[in-house]
Parts: structure tokens; C-alpha cells; sequence
């Protein structure tokens, strides 16, 4: 038996499964009524799971659980309801008040923290009512309504297989982290009763990477290449080179750590740097030391080049202690490049800190985001070159790029290159929300004219780089699916990055599916040449 489903963190896994339902049957709940105890057990529930965690993003989500139980304006709702309601009803009424409000506004690090809150309440009724967990054995495959944060540090550590859900999405808190550990997670609407229905199957084969489970009973004991002979091995993580050309399949990080773990997975590299999150695990505005020893571990610790990305902040990334005005739409609003106008010595301590972390004769290369106009570059070129020589340092120091994820900048590529910008970076997830006016957050369709739209613009700024001798790499979520990186690579975009546990299985597909550049180039200005023939190749 076999269902589609969509990846929301890929990888391929087979095994046992247990389904685990966070929401239990209400006989299964004890009658304590102890909401107050319940409130200090659940924070030091969260304060021992902190402590079981390595990465600096992981802890952040944690700790920002932890203030919202610890909001006083939550307690005192609490409170007020428990006047005419049970506690279990109180807590979850209040959580939902609160969500809602922020379900209302279009923004998707709003509606994230929403679910945060119904993650946190769903903690506390669970500590109220002394919730029973089923057992979890290692090495199955988890099946269950909905995950949070926790669950995702917690399954990690049993340690289990995948994760098939029936709500979440890509970008959200829990599947990032996911994607970050390498446990393959599918979205499959009613799995838990879908599943409960199948007592004879024993196994699961989970395949995140082309998005479907396939239910297996004992007699099948077949490898799990044999259900998909063509699938390449996750196990190649050597250098690449394929007739003469050259590919870096880079990491994508957020902390030390990562930069570490990218070693690991077999990086040629690190494309994107997302400095935003150094910041949000220090809860504080980085002194120009500390963010001089960071970068310099980040690139003490890389395999290959470093490419940093200056100080993101903004719409789904704000920062609590560097106030931003509320906007109705932030994502169109002060973010990324933007806010440097409001704060700019943001971003002349940044670039001074990268400065000094230069301790070679190798320049740090350093890029720009949320870039639209000509004239948002020049004024970050202009701070750089300011601190550069304020520092009496050679002007080749810094290599300055930029993100290239709003579409004008599609059409400003000549001005761009005249005006000495040394390297771009195609940012995939928000060029596509600005170009389709589409939620970044919601699956894109293959067989879409919008998506195909997409991909012709792409070739527009991969023909316009090449003529005008800039190059481009590819740092969003696209990279690391297998047919879009292939189709970069027919672009002549050689250099993708991706998260850590992505690049094994992108080195793979590339070495396998690429028989000559130049018959791949042929074979994507085919594809590109009309909806049907993209459709086609896309899909095949």
C-alpha cells in the first residue's frame, strides 16, 4: 500500500513504526487540577531539555518557549478563566485566544510563534494532566498528529528513524530542526487513522526525497535500494567532478557547531553563513569581540571557502532586543538591508568584526541581503569601503556579494556587475514568494506555470551573470532538491549550498544524472522551451 505525501524534511528511512497521538483520549487523563504545579513542572521540563541540546538555534526556540510560559499576561488569563472553567480548558482557551490574534496577520514568523503557544499549552495540559507517552523504541518510525520542537529533540535523541505528521510545514520551527539532524519527516493528513487501520503491514518505507510511504508486511525483507534501484547512494560525499566541470555543494549554517558538522557530511565549503542566529543565541547585541571569535571559528572549523551573510533581521527573524516598528506587512517592510539605514552601526561593527576575522591572506567574503536597488548596494559597498580603510587594510580584504532574492534585481545585473559587485547568490525561498506572490511556506507545484515562470527567470539572471562575468551560486531550499539542482547545474550554476545532511545526496544525484555538462545544458534549454516540455522534465 502506498501514499503520497509532502517532504517536509528529506531523507529515505525503513522500519517499524508506533503511532504516537499527542492528543489523548480524554479517559486517559488524571484528574489533578494543580495548574500552578503543572506551570513550574512544564518550564523545568523545558529548562532539562535545554540542557540535552547542542545547537545554538535549538536552544533559542526553547528559550523562547520558556518566556511564554513565563508571561505573566498568560498566567493572569489563566487565572481569570479558571474562575469559571477546569484548568485544562483555561490553558487551552487562553493559548488559543492568544494564537488566533496572531493567525490573523499574514506573516509567517507571527503565525509560527502561534504555534509556538499551542506547542507550550499543549505542554502544560500535558504536565496537568499527567499525560501518559507511549514508548518510543529506537530505530522506528514515529506516526503522530502533530510535533513540536520537543518532540523533534526529544525522538532525535531515542534515537527514531523519520516522522510521518499530519500538519506542519517546511519552514516551520520543528521541521527545520528536523532537516538540521537529518531525520526525514513527511506530511500526511489523517496518518494516524489511516495507519491505525493497517494491523498486518510491520514496516515502513518512508521516502522523503520523492514524498510518498509504502507499507511492507513480514514477507518483504528486500534492501531498500531494491524499492528504488534508480535512487543514488546517500553515501558519496567526495569532491565532484564531472567531465572537467567542477561542482561545490556548500553547507548552509547557523552556528559553530554546524560549520563542524558540515565537515562531516562531506561540504566543499559554506555558501550562507546566517549570522541573524549568532545574535538570537546570545540574546544580546554581539560586542565586536565576540562576533570577531565567532567568525573566526566558523572559519577555522569549515572545510572549504566561507561565505557570510550580514545580519538578517526582520519579518520572521526579529531580533527582541534591536526594537523594529510593527508593520502591517514585514515581510514587504524594514528588513535584511533595510534596517541598516535605521541601525547602522549594526552593520559597520559586523563588518569590521569580519574584518579582523580575516587571519590569512585569503579576503572574507561577505553579502548583502534583502538587496532591490542599485542604490541599497552602493550603500553597503560604501560602508564597507569605509571600515576597510579605517583599517588600513587593501581593499581586496573583503569579497562583497549579494542576495539575490527580490526580482528587480534581475534586471539590474549589468549595473550591478559595473558597479563592482564581486559575487551573487540566488535566494530561492523569498525570490519565489516575490515573484509569485505566494507564501514561501506553501509547496510549489512542478507542473505549474508559476513554477515555470520561476525557472525561466532563473536562466534570465544565470545568462545575465555569465555576460557579465558574475558569479552566481544557489543558497535556498531549492538547491538541495534533486531535480531543481540539477537544473541549476544545466544553468551553469556550479555552486550550490543546502543543509549539511542535503549535500551527500545531492553530490550523488549530480554524479549520477549528469552523463556531459554540455548535454545537460542542451537538455534544460529543451526543458525550458515550453510548459509541457518543463512539465516533463521535471516530473521524469
Amino acid at each position: 500500500m502506498r501514499y503520497d505525501a509532502e517532504v517536509l524534511s528529506s531523507g529515505v528511512a525503513r522500519g517499524p513504526w508506533t503511532i504516537v497521538s499527542p492528543t489523548m483520549p480524554e479517559s486517559q487523563e488524571s484528574q489533578s487540577q494543580d495548574w500552578r504545579k503543572a506551570h513550574a513542572l512544564a518550564i523545568a521540563t523545558l529548562e532539562k531539555l535545554i540542557r540535552t541540546v547542542s545547537q545554538a538555534n535549538e536552544k533559542d526556540i526553547i528559550e523562547a518557549q520558556m518566556l511564554m510560559l513565563q508571561d505573566p499576561t498568560w498566567w493572569t488569563r489563566v487565572e481569570e478563566l479558571t474562575r469559571t472553567l477546569d484548568p485544562k480548558t483555561a490553558i487551552r482557551q487562553s493559548a488559543e485566544e492568544f494564537a488566533s490574534s496572531l493567525d490573523q496577520i499574514a506573516d509567517p514568523y507571527l503565525q509560527q510563534r502561534a504555534q509556538d503557544i499551542r506547542d507550550v499549552a499543549a505542554l502544560w495540559i500535558q504536565t496537568l494532566t499527567n499525560h501518559h507517552t507511549v514508548r518510543i523504541e529506537p530505530e522506528t518510525i514515529v506516526v503522530t498528529d502533530k510535533m513540536s520542537v520537543r518532540d523533534i529533540i526529544t525522538w532525535a535523541q531515542i534515537p527514531v528513524l523519520g516522522i510521518i505528521v499530519e500538519e506542519g510545514s517546511p519552514l516551520m520551527h520543528a521541521s527545520l530542526i528536523a532537516q538540521n539532524m537529518g531525520i526525514p519527516v513527511l506530511k500526511l493528513p489523517s496518518a494516524v487513522k489511516i495507519l491505525s487501520h493497517h494491523s498486518l503491514p510491520s514496516q515502513i518505507l518512508l521516502n522523503a526525497h520523492e514524498g510518498y510511504i509504502e507499507l511492507f508486511d513480514e514477507a518483504s525483507t528486500g534492501p531498500l535500494e531494491e524499492v528504488n534501484p534508480n535512487r543514488p547512494s546517500p553515501r558519496y560525499v567526495g569532491p565532484l567532478n564531472i567531465k572537467g566541470q567542477s561542482f561545490e555543494i556548500m553547507a548552509n549554517i547557523s552556528s559553530v557547531l554546524e560549520a563542524r558538522q558540515a565537515r562531516d557530511f562531506g561540504a566543499d565549503g559554506i555558501g550562507l553563513v546566517r549570522t541573524e542566529f549568532f545574535f538570537e543565541a546570545a540574546d544580546h547585541l554581539l560586542s565586536l569581540d565576540e562576533q570577531v571569535d565567532l567568525y573566526r571559528l566558523v572559519r577555522k572549523n569549515s572545510p572549504g571557502p566561507v561565505i557570510f551573510r550580514t545580519v538578517d533581521i526582520g519579518s520572521d527573524k526579529p531580533l527582541a532586543f534591536l526594537p523594529v516598528n510593527t508593520e502591517t506587512n514585514p515581510a514587504l517592510g524594514r528588513r535584511g538591508v533595510r534596517l541598516y539605514y535605521q541601525y547602522p552601526d549594526l552593520l559597520k561593527t559586523q563588518l569590521q568584526a569580519l574584518l579582523r576575522a580575516q587571519d590569512d591572506s585569503q579576503p572574507v567574503s561577505v553579502m548583502f541581503p534583502m538587496i532591490s536597488t542599485l542604490e541599497e548596494w552602493q550603500f553597503c559597498q560604501h560602508m564597507a569601503h569605509e571600515v576597510i580603510n579605517a583599517s588600513n587594510r587593501p581593499m581586496s580584504s573583503l569579497h562583497l556579494g549579494i542576495m539575490l532574492e527580490v526580482p528587480s534585481l534581475l534586471f539590474l545585473i549589468p549595473e550591478l556587475a559595473t558597479h563592482h559587485v564581486q559575487f551573487a547568490s540566488l535566494g530561492s525561498n523569498d525570490l519565489y514568494q516575490y515573484m509569485l506572490a505566494q507564501d514561501r511556506e506553501q509547496s510549489s507545484d512542478h507542473r505549474s506555470s508559476g513554477t515555470f515562470s520561476f525557472a525561466r527567470a532563473l536562466a534570465f539572471a544565470s545568462e545575465q551573470a555569465q555576460a557579465y562575468h558574475l558569479p552566481l551560486s544557489v543558497c535556498g531550499q531549492l538547491a538541495a532538491e534533486p531535480q531543481w539542482a540539477l537544473l541549476f547545474a544545466g544553468l551553469h550554476i556550479t555552486r550550490l549550498s543546502m543543509a549539511s545532511p542535503q549535500i551527500p545526496r545531492i553530490k550523488a544525484y549530480l554524479r549520477d544524472h549528469i552523463a556531459s555538462p554540455s548535454a545537460l545544458e542542451a537538455e534544460v534549454k529543451e526543458a525550458l522551451s515550453s510548459l509541457s516540455s518543463f512539465t516533463s522534465w521535471m516530473t521524469s
